[in-house]
């Protein structure tokens, strides 16, 4: 399923004459759930520390989160790390031009109602915090194995949602859509040199070392979310949803890189 045709998904959702159901939006509002569960991820990157040619691949990401609205305001937390393997068509058994990753991405979201957007929607804006960390490994590459790229970043977010009805039960559709505007990030002062081999160098002391504040002509990222919310006779919500992530960090060399990620998380209220 490309991404140009679940947001067609989404707009027809949108779309349908459902059955709305009144929403408590009183100071006495408060909803807090425990989120957690697992997703299927799909990666690909371009890295020009490593070569000029895409990896990619697909594996599991378990996630882990938190979810809170109060006084009408929504805050959302969201921790997916990944450990996959990807490779390249060009792979064979005398190059086996694969590249072993850790990811960490992290998102917090705290948005804002708008009461005057829409009468049909439930609309919020707000701010985004989000680090996005990436370890990777290249045993083809002699000489600079170890590559990464780091950006820690502020910016906006928004969030459209409309309550609807499936299977008899009152859900929420929700589109939402966030980018950062600032960032501290940092990418490998080497192009396939030897710097890595001095015993002085750290991983860690190399990162901070090369990081810099930036913003969007060195780092770009667009994330979105089309998730719907099943809410359960306990109190308990069932959460399916389809991430789209993009980012392009520019220093010395380039990395593009983009997920796709279904998921489904358990919510638990307390």
């Amino acid at each position: 399923m490309t991404k140009r045709t679940v947001y067609l998904l989404a707009i027809l959702f949108f779309g349908l004459e459902t059955h709305s159901f009144a929403q408590d939006t009183s100071t006495t509002c408060r909803q807090r759930y425990f989120t957690f569960g697992a997703g299927i991820t799909g990666q690909s990157f371009y890295d020009e520390a490593i070569s000029n040619i895409w990896y990619s691949n697909t594996g599991m990401a378990p996630l882990l989160g938190h979810f809170k609205i109060k006084n009408g305001h929504l805050s959302q937390l969201l921790i997916e790390p990944s450990f996959l393997s990807l490779r390249t068509k060009r792979s064979g058994k005398l190059t086996p031009m694969k590249v072993s990753t850790v990811r960490v991405v992290t998102d917090y979201q705290l948005l804002y109602d708008i009461d005057k957007w829409s009468k049909r929607y439930d609309v919020k804006l707000g701010g985004l915090a989000s680090l996005v960390a990436e370890y990777k490994e290249a045993p083809q590459l002699d000489n600079s194995a170890i590559v990464y790229d780091y950006a820690l970043s502020l910016g906006v977010s928004g969030r459209a949602a409309r309550q609807v009805r499936v299977l008899k039960h009152d859900a929420e559709l929700s589109l939402q859509l966030s980018m950062p505007l600032i960032a501290h990030a940092a990418r490998p002062q080497y192009l396939n040199r030897i710097e890595f081999l001095d015993p002085e160098n750290d991983l860690l002391g190399d990162v901070f070392s090369n990081a810099h504040i930036v913003t969007l002509n060195k780092y770009l990222r667009v994330n979105s979310q089309l998730a719907l919310r099943y809410h359960l006779n306990s109190g308990n919500d069932l959460r399916l949803a389809y991430h789209w992530d993009f980012y392009r960090l520019k220093d010395i060399n380039r990395v593009f890189a983009t997920e796709h990620l279904v998921s489904f998380m358990f919510m638990f209220r307390y």
